[in-house]
């Protein structure tokens, strides 16, 4: 994968992840979340497995619940190789 593929990938993995969070009822899941200014921040792949990791701000590290919401989503993208990670 070329360097443009990979900023092609991860541009499309935000806009899948912010997408997600927009259609996500803040009822629906639980745990220290900021709904208000809610977003993906940064996606980064790892040379040494290839897996891609993208950052959620504006959540606790221990919002668990939002984390295994957003990976589930991304299923339905094609998106399997990515591990999500919250942060404030």
């Amino acid at each position: 994968m070329t360097l443009d593929e990979m900023k092609a990938k991860a541009r499309e993995i935000q806009a899948h992840i912010n997408a997600i969070i927009d259609g996500t009822d803040a009822n629906e899941v639980k745990g220290p979340i900021n709904w208000g200014d809610l977003s993906c921040t940064d996606v980064s792949v790892s040379l040494m497995d290839g897996l891609w990791c993208a950052t959620i701000e504006e959540a606790s590290p221990d919002a668990t619940e939002l984390a295994a919401h957003i990976s589930n989503e991304l299923q339905h993208f094609g998106h399997k190789d990515v591990w999500v990670r919250c942060e404030w």
